[in-house]
């Protein structure tokens, strides 16, 4: 049976290094329009180090003061429980180590990647603050006018 993890400076630390991680790249990816995601990148470190428990609280944490500069975080706070649930466990069962590691990647990205988009549809009607709104658009913009 596994130890229990308590929550202590550690812990804390770690999960406040990871709430750093995830709002310097939601900053980074908003500022740049960046077609990547990378306000993911501390409840995923923390979801492999601490579990899953610690990482949905570093991931809605995160979305909370991301909030500040992006309002429209605050609605994918739901895609931050996934990542940090689904990350965690998959974690716990060994599917981010050697060889398992391309699967386990997987295995919480798409259910994650299903969640955010159908908030960006409801929400957003697909069009989002984020650099990939961008691309398609582009490519819209491009079939038309020929």
């Amino acid at each position: 049976m596994e130890k229990k993890k308590e929550f202590n400076t550690k812990t804390l630390t770690l999960m406040a290094f990871g709430i750093a991680l995830n709002i310097i790249g939601a900053f980074i990816a908003l500022t740049f329009r960046l077609p990547i995601y990378m306000d993911s990148i501390g409840t995923i470190m923390v979801a492999i180090l601490l579990g899953p428990k610690y990482a949905v609280m570093t991931g809605v944490c995160g979305s909370l003061i991301s909030g500040t500069f992006d309002v429209y975080s605050l609605y994918y706070a739901p895609v931050q429980i996934s990542t940090g649930l689904l990350a965690g466990i998959v974690a716990e069962r060994g599917f981010l180590k050697g060889m398992k590691t391309p699967l386990g990647v997987l295995l919480f990205a798409i259910p994650t990647s299903i969640v955010s988009a159908i908030i960006t549809v409801v929400l957003f009607d697909g069009i989002t603050s984020s650099g990939s709104s961008y691309i398609p658009n582009i490519g819209m913009e491009k079939l038309l006018v020929h």
